[in-house]
């Protein structure tokens, strides 16, 4: 089955892309997908770091950690050349973004559970022990774990796609050449 070709439909949406798609480890979309998942996983730890991670019940810091040590990891894996006996592991790093965007699910849940039951009691004692902690951060970790969720789960369904339609990507882990 051909696929439409939506360039055509909508060439007023259409813009160089800033990387090129050999210069970068992953497939271009998973790429992209990793780096707005490193920044809300950043951001987010910075903003559960404020109220010390009372208003996710101390899951959104250790995600998020988890979740940048991840795509780094899978940066430096998938830069690494390897030989043709050896495994790609890009199922493997696919099924971990799978197992993350639960977690993401997870503190989601957890998130939004804190700002039902504390009604703002939460923030009141977090700002008498002089925590900069507001409504205002309550509400975006909240925000900010839907984005986790859709990004990991984007991030896990699209490689999914990308190994089913053309096995391993060929500039993830690319072979040694034998020279």
């Amino acid at each position: 089955m051909r696929k439409p070709n939506l360039n055509s439909a909508f060439s007023a949406f259409e813009f160089p892309h800033p990387v090129d798609e050999g210069d970068v480890p992953l497939p271009r979309a998973l790429f992209y997908l990793t780096c707005i998942s490193i920044l809300n996983a950043f951001i987010l730890l910075l903003i559960s770091c404020l109220d010390l991670g009372y208003f996710s019940y101390w899951i959104n810091p250790p995600l998020s950690l988890i979740t940048l040590i991840y795509h780094c990891i899978v940066l430096l894996v998938a830069r690494q050349k390897r030989r043709p006996e050896d495994p790609s592991y890009f199922s493997t790093t696919i099924v971990c973004a799978y197992v993350l965007a639960v977690f993401w699910l997870a503190a989601l849940v957890a998130t939004i559970t804190a700002l039902v039951i504390s009604k703002g009691k939460w923030v009141e004692i977090l700002a008498h022990h002089g925590l900069p902690a507001s409504a205002f951060t309550q509400r975006l970790q909240c925000a900010l774990d839907v984005f986790g969720v859709a990004s990991m789960s984007a991030f896990g369904v699209k490689g999914n796609m990308i190994a089913n339609e053309d096995g391993d990507p060929a500039n993830w882990r690319p072979i040694l050449d034998k020279t």
